[in-house]
């Protein structure tokens, strides 16, 4: 589903900007800025007379009904026009500047269980954040080009939409379980189109949804999930070394920590020893290698849910 949006509007000589519908809120060296909110949720209006350009920013799902639970093509056309409408102004030649694009999948364990087992992958420049209050129930990784981000949707919607709108809401069970995988773009053109000019008409297109879908697989890939450790099969694996790395390992991942996290903390603090010498802590470290290397990962991978979904929504898109 197409979430957030920012959408930048060049205007010809014969366009202007029709602000009576508009709030106004500041004006400062970027402009003129107003909110539009007749609907559900305000979208933010950027008006640069100077360069003569709109800026439009917000979710157009939120916008027209209120959530972002689920989505409907033709309420995003709709929610085009109406805002065109009171702007007076076409805005399908409008560049997509900013975009989020996700999907929400329901599970049968805790959102906080899939969302503290995944981390970067190792060879993926992503920076992985989430604030100490979300803990459990939001986080993200991103580069300069996006961020994907996980949360938890059901607690999302319960804070954000108010019981009255959620009553209305197709599909949606309070008591179920909900998790949404959602991919930030903060420059769509470079990753989804070569660096050429995305147009908004152009996300009404089929062909624009199966290249959304793909790529939110593709940058789903950039992560691994690591929930816990399997089970030791041998005394071999339970010797004194082993059970305490097992032990140090899983106490990081309870605590949503990698285990490649795990190693740069032990690292860190065989590199504090002074007392050893450059080929000690060789030595250990290859050690540690060595009992790493008897360690298997239970995983709570979501490519398979992510597809499902993807199935069980297809009427969204059209």
């Amino acid at each position: 589903m197409i979430d957030f949006i920012t959408i930048h509007k060049e205007l010809n000589k014969n366009e202007v900007l029709y602000t009576n519908n508009l709030e106004w809120l500041k004006t400062d060296k970027k402009g003129y800025h107003y909110l539009l909110a007749d609907e559900h949720t305000p979208l933010n209006v950027r008006y640069d007379i100077d360069n003569s350009f709109v800026e439009i920013k917000g979710s157009l799902m939120y916008y027209i009904q209120g959530h972002n639970f689920t989505f409907n093509r033709q309420s995003f056309i709709d929610a085009v026009k109406k805002i065109g409408d009171k702007l007076h102004l076409n805005l399908w030649d409008a560049s997509v500047t900013e975009l989020e694009f996700g999907i929400i999948m329901e599970i049968e364990e805790t959102p906080e269980t899939y969302i503290n087992s995944h981390h970067a992958q190792k060879e993926e420049k992503l920076t992985e954040d989430s604030k100490q209050r979300d803990k459990g129930h939001f986080k993200w990784w991103k580069d300069k080009n996006v961020a994907i981000k996980m949360y938890d949707a059901r607690r999302n919607l319960m804070k954000k939409v108010p019981k009255q709108t959620r009553s209305k809401i197709e599909g949606f069970n309070s008591k179920s379980k909900y998790l949404k995988l959602e991919i930030h773009y903060n420059h769509p053109h470079i990753v989804l189109n070569n660096g050429k000019d995305i147009k908004l008409s152009n996300l009404i297109l089929s062909t624009w949804t199966d290249k959304l879908k793909e790529d939110l697989l593709l940058q789903y890939g950039r992560l691994i999930s690591i929930s816990r450790l399997v089970p030791p099969q041998n005394k071999k694996e339970i010797q004194t070394t082993n059970w305490i790395l097992r032990g140090f390992i899983q106490n990081g991942l309870l605590q949503g920590k990698s285990p490649n996290s795990t190693k740069k903390t032990l690292y860190e603090i065989l590199k504090s020893y002074n007392i050893l010498t450059p080929d000690d802590r060789k030595a250990r470290q290859r050690q540690f290698r060595k009992a790493n290397e008897l360690i298997e990962y239970e995983t709570h991978d979501l490519t398979d849910k992510i597809i499902q979904a993807f199935s069980l929504h297809e009427q969204w898109y059209k």
